[in-house]
């Protein structure tokens, strides 16, 4: 098996029409936040197993750029954690679902996170760059799961069905009320480096889920 293929992009048509088979034959909220959990969790797996199996998984590139990749690893924790505390289930009255944050950034580190991350592929973002800013947007869940599952780059141990996601404590273990991110072409997850004053813009839409599962957002 070549060791570019794309498994998950193969299988997402399949996924999708079995998701959209279930849901069919499901009539109330419970039955349709059990569907959405099981396909969910369905795609983690997928993501898990394409990690495993591609060569993208051994991260090469930035193998090469050794004193650059501690400080990457932090600096993506740190975006993360200042995303996820983030997430509330109720929004802002002015930008509602929408967060946006600023945070300092090296440009040796962006460097390592755009040239070695985002261009590995072609896949799930947008990039232009002017004299002043480079953007990433980043247009598929994907995409985004799996620049934050950098994050274990010094052994952090991320969990990856944690990765922009806050679950809601409730007092029901099989509850799925949850924060999210969302991240779509309708919706994408923008990373903006200004290289003046080497700071990163991080800006993204988010959602909340009932303990069933059903969308609010």
């Amino acid at each position: 098996m070549a060791a570019n293929v794309d498994f998950s992009e193969s299988l997402r048509g399949p996924l999708q029409r079995a998701k959209s088979e279930c849901l069919s034959q499901t009539s109330n909220g419970d039955g349709i936040g059990k569907v959405n959990a099981f396909f969910h969790e369905l795609e983690v797996a997928v993501e898990v197993l394409e990690d495993k199996f591609s060569s993208r998984s051994t991260f090469a590139n930035v193998q090469r750029l050794l004193p650059a990749r501690g400080m990457l690893a932090r600096a993506l924790r740190k975006a993360h954690q200042k995303i996820v505390r983030r997430l509330n289930t109720r929004p802002k009255l002015a930008n509602p679902w929408l967060g946006e944050f600023t945070m300092d950034m090296p440009e040796e580190v962006f460097s390592c996170l755009s040239k070695d991350l985002m261009a590995r592929t072609n896949y799930g973002h947008q990039t232009t760059e002017t004299n002043t800013v480079v953007k990433h947007k980043i247009t598929h869940i994907r995409k985004a799961r799996y620049l934050f599952a950098r994050m274990d780059l010094d052994g952090s141990e991320v969990e990856r069905e944690s990765i922009l996601k806050k679950p809601i404590k409730n007092a029901l273990d099989d509850s799925l009320e949850r924060c999210e991110v969302v991240v779509s072409e309708e919706k994408p997850l923008e990373l903006n480096f200004h290289k003046k004053n080497e700071v990163l813009t991080v800006k993204f839409h988010y959602g909340y889920w009932n303990a069933s599962g059903v969308p609010q957002h």
